[in-house]
């Protein structure tokens, strides 16, 4: 059997400058792998932004959607009152021979109000929901 080699050492001479080369060598490798670090950051933090923009656009037009589609129902809530109220106002009075029948009045007024107003809650509920920002 042989022996195992002893390992090669460098003699101690004090005259001789220390070598340094293995601690040069060891902050290439380290100032590389801070520069693929700091890529690796920069680029996920340029996603990152990417992705915040995104939300803000997601949020800007559903602000839009909501102040059209919010100004548009509570326009047609005031026109259907409007017209029911003109409706019961020519049936209670009889102005111009208005008469509908009471059953009539009771289906115009009760039914649709309902399913306007049905509506209304259903789409003002989508478009007010909270977000999932």
């Amino acid at each position: 059997m042989a022996l195992p080699a002893e390992p090669k050492t460098r003699p101690e001479n004090p005259r001789l400058p220390p070598d340094f080369s293995i601690i040069e060598k060891s902050s290439k490798i380290r100032s590389v792998g801070n520069a693929d670090e700091s890529n690796y950051l920069r680029e996920q933090n340029t996603l990152e932004n990417a992705k915040n923009e995104l939300k803000i656009g997601e949020m800007r037009q559903a602000i839009e959607l909501r102040n059209t589609f919010g100004k548009q129902i509570f326009w047609y809530l005031w026109m259907f009152s409007g017209f029911c109220g003109v409706i019961l106002v020519l049936q209670g009075f009889g102005l111009f021979g208005f008469k509908l029948d009471t059953s009539v009045v009771v289906t115009l007024v009760g039914g649709t109000a309902a399913s306007a107003f049905g509506l209304i809650s259903v789409v003002l509920a989508g478009l007010f929901k909270a977000a999932k920002y």
